[in-house]
């Protein structure tokens, strides 16, 4: 009675797929297991959901089918709803037949969560109004506000809905960061920040109190702008904003370092030169530099670390000096051709394991950058 056919469903998930509901309650009237998975992970009421059998999902949870139970993905119906929906019925169906609206997935999110990080309007405020609570934290320790991406309008509208409800803007995430930090670190896969929205999400921060140059309680002491040199697409559209806003261009790090040096190790000569453009001080040395030059990066200045940066060749001519042309420069726009070549990928826990990018990829990359770069491309 439990065994898979040819597509690995049991007689059960094969009556749930077909919506026949005689079948259904005579299999689960003789026994039929009503949670076994099949062979690709999906139980019965999953399979009933996914084909829109809604008699038959009402038969399996009468014969005890649990609405809150995970498919493949660690995830209950609830989640995918909050995710992908565009409309609530099939959300409030489940509601009323006894999903939980604080249920986690496996990796431990509540549907409101899913629906703030995939930027879904529609079901945030919907989960809110059905008693979601928005004073949760992800494993990682993020807030709503952390884990709620710049990308589009809906996005904003969460965002400030959740900054009027009370949820502190400082507050910060298991690494050390506001959503400030996370907002500048993430970003959206765009390649500028005219793609998204996160002039707006840095603005709407501001107002509510939060400070340019809050320093991360982290072992590196970053600034959004430190943040926003090392993220893994270098945008001096982003960095452009940041200096407009007030961010000081020469701060160190916990390590010594300014913004410059930061760029000068990532070899991202577009923001080099933005930093340039703002004032940024070449010759500051980082600390701890001895005359024997034994001490690893003590002592040098951005363009002693861009010399012995792979890439750093390009950016000095044949006497060794500087040849940055700040009249060429892409400030406030692309990334340069060089900068494609990311030859030192941050990959330690400050700037590695996020929520939204290693556990959540499809909600901080909404706006697909291979489409923005196609479409900017068209445009030159």
């Amino acid at each position: 009675m439990n065994a898979f056919n040819k597509d690995g469903l049991t007689p059960l998930q094969l009556a749930a797929k077909t919506d026949n509901c005689e079948a259904l309650a005579i299999l689960l009237e003789h026994g039929a297991k009503v949670e076994a998975c099949s062979l690709q992970g999906s139980r019965a009421i999953h399979i009933a959901a996914a084909e829109g059998n809604w008699i038959a999902f009402d038969i399996l949870v009468i014969g005890k089918a649990d609405i809150n139970a995970w498919d493949q993905d660690g995830e209950s119906l609830l989640h995918k709803q909050a995710r992908h929906a565009s409309t609530t019925t099939i959300a409030t169906h489940l509601l009323q037949k006894g999903a939980n609206v604080e249920a986690c997935t496996s990796q431990g999110y509540t549907p409101l969560q899913c629906a703030a990080m995939s930027g879904n309007r529609t079901m945030f405020f919907f989960l809110l109004m059905n008693g979601g609570k928005i004073d949760v934290q992800t494993p990682k320790g993020e807030s709503l506000l952390h884990i709620t991406p710049p990308s589009s309008q809906d996005c904003l509208d969460i965002l400030v809905t959740l900054l009027d409800l009370g949820l502190d803007p400082k507050a910060l995430c298991s690494r050390g960061w506001t959503p400030l930090h996370q907002t500048v670190f993430m970003g959206t896969g765009a390649p500028d920040i005219e793609f998204d929205k996160t002039s707006e999400f840095i603005d709407t921060l501001l107002e509510h109190g939060v400070e340019i140059d809050t320093v991360a309680s982290s072992p590196r002491g970053e600034t959004p702008l430190h943040l926003a040199i090392i993220a893994s697409i270098p945008r001096p559209s982003l960095v452009s904003f940041l200096v407009s806003r007030g961010a000081s261009v020469n701060r160190m790090t916990s390590e010594g370092k300014t913004p410059l040096h930061l760029a000068a190790e990532k070899g991202r000569n577009s923001l080099f030169r933005a930093l340039l453009a703002a004032g940024a001080d070449l010759t500051i040395k980082i600390p701890g530099g001895t005359e024997d030059g034994d001490e690893e990066d003590g002592g040098q200045t951005p363009l002693d670390i861009a010399r012995k940066h792979p890439l750093g060749a390009l950016w000095f001519d044949d006497t060794g000096n500087l040849q940055l042309s700040l009249e060429q420069s892409q400030c406030g726009s692309l990334a340069t051709p060089i900068e494609d070549i990311d030859t030192e990928s941050d990959t330690d826990d400050e700037t590695g394991g996020s929520t939204l990018v290693e556990d959540d990829v499809s909600q901080w990359k909404s706006v697909s950058s291979t489409q923005i770069v196609s479409v900017v491309k068209s445009t030159v």
